[in-house]
């Protein structure tokens, strides 16, 4: 994996638009690459929350029922 800008999950969250633990699904999926530092620190490269970012915006999901 190319080394450039590491962020670590919260920061990758912000950048992708999504929680913690949707970023630490993702890296277990392998949906997104990323180490992990230690037993509880990923290092995720800017690029790859980047990449998970343009994804996420083309998900279209189920439209909400409004009351």
């Amino acid at each position: 994996m190319p080394v450039g800008k590491l962020l670590n999950v919260k920061e990758a969250a912000e950048v992708i638009g999504v929680t913690d633990a949707r970023v630490r699904q993702l890296l277990i999926s392998k949906e997104m690459k990323g180490v992990k530092a230690t037993a509880s620190i990923w290092l995720i490269p800017k690029s790859e929350a980047e990449k998970a970012a343009r994804k996420q915006r083309r998900k279209g999901g189920r439209p909400r029922i409004s009351d």
